[in-house]
């Protein structure tokens, strides 16, 4: 073969492969948003007090945290299972969080890292710090000023429930939106 049809056929692979990893990504999105269960997990405020960046809203889905007595069960930056069971209709609600290396405890669960753990005291108690894959919402330059808003006060306001919309399906989470009780905020 001559080196010139070799330079062709690399070049050509390598242009294929770049399209492969954000294709797969695509597709597994719309598999999660097409054939997942759609649940609200609620979130909390955390500081600064204005979460608003950008065209993005910041999201807290709770827990951001959990306590565990077993040093050796978590690390930092291992990849965990978070499980959420039934609360209400679409709302779910917190129960387990459990190594990958176990099978997922309940049907709605979905990856998350562990960003840091540390010792809450003598009696060995541990805490861990969960980052979510979903911690920004995007929302359109026009109705940013509107929405965050609306977002920070029902954030402040102890009467109001904020969610995250998912879909969730084999581990995998897709963010639809965010709700203030019954509202989409759109």
């Amino acid at each position: 073969m001559n080196t010139p049809l070799i330079k062709i056929t690399g070049f050509i692979l390598l242009c294929l492969f770049q399209w492969i990893l954000p294709v797969s990504w695509i597709l597994q999105e719309e598999k999660t948003r097409t054939e997942g269960i759609f649940v609200k997990i609620p979130c909390r405020p955390f500081d600064p007090a204005d979460p608003f960046r950008g065209t993005f809203l910041n999201i807290q889905p709770l827990p951001a945290e959990f306590d565990y007595e077993d040093s050796s069960r978590f690390e930092n930056q291992q990849e965990v299972w978070v499980n959420y069971i039934p609360d209400s209709g679409e709302i779910y609600r917190f129960h387990s969080v459990q190594p990958l290396s176990e099978a997922p405890a309940q049907p709605v669960h979905f990856k998350v890292t562990i960003r840091n753990t540390y010792v809450q005291g003598p009696g060995a108690q541990y805490t861990a710090f969960l980052d979510y894959p979903f911690s920004k919402y995007f929302i359109s330059e026009k109705e940013a000023p509107r929405l965050a808003e609306k977002y920070n006060q029902a954030l402040s306001d102890t009467t109001q429930t904020v969610y995250a919309g998912l879909f969730v399906l084999d581990g995998n989470a897709s963010l639809d939106g965010i709700w203030i009780g019954a509202e989409k905020l759109e």
